[in-house]
């Protein structure tokens, strides 16, 4: 019981809000973000929602107001601006993954592997790709990582 629950929540839960987010934004009637709700755009554009994109998905699809529905990179991705939006942070993301790899070339992974499971599993899962580097310690692992001496050769 324990490893079905571990493999629904790991697994089937993300795959199905992201296709939820998908489904809703992607009909006619409904509105991107365009990060509204973020605070990038500095108060300058009017959320279309008076909820969040997590609470507004998870009223619509499991019935209450305070239900948060949240998702990684692809949902929000696709919040924000459709098919742009989730291109956007696909190529964030990859600077960052190419940016993790010179560093645990140069650092060694047995010290970057531990400093950035957690941050990546939350921004592939259940958090946007902003919020996860600006308040859940992505954007200081990177910084951290070129503050850390490279191994030296043997």
């Amino acid at each position: 019981m324990i490893g079905s629950m571990i493999i629904r929540r790991g697994y089937l839960i993300p795959a199905e809000i992201n296709y939820l987010y998908f489904d809703f934004f992607s009909s006619p009637e409904n509105n991107f973000y365009y990060w509204s709700d973020s605070r990038i755009t500095a108060g300058l554009l009017e959320r279309p929602y008076d909820l969040r994109g997590a609470n507004l998905i998870g009223l619509e699809y499991f019935g209450g107001e305070n239900t948060s529905a949240n998702t990684g990179w692809i949902g929000t991705g696709f919040m924000q601006a459709g098919y742009i939006g989730m291109a956007l942070y696909a190529i964030i993301l990859s600077f960052i993954f190419a940016i993790i790899n010179s560093y645990s070339i140069s650092i060694g992974l047995r010290l970057i592997v531990p400093l950035l499971t957690i941050s990546i599993l939350t921004v592939t899962t259940s958090s946007d790709l902003l919020t996860s580097l600006l308040t859940h310690g992505l954007i200081y692992c990177l910084i951290l990582m070129s503050l850390i001496k490279p191994d030296s050769p043997k």
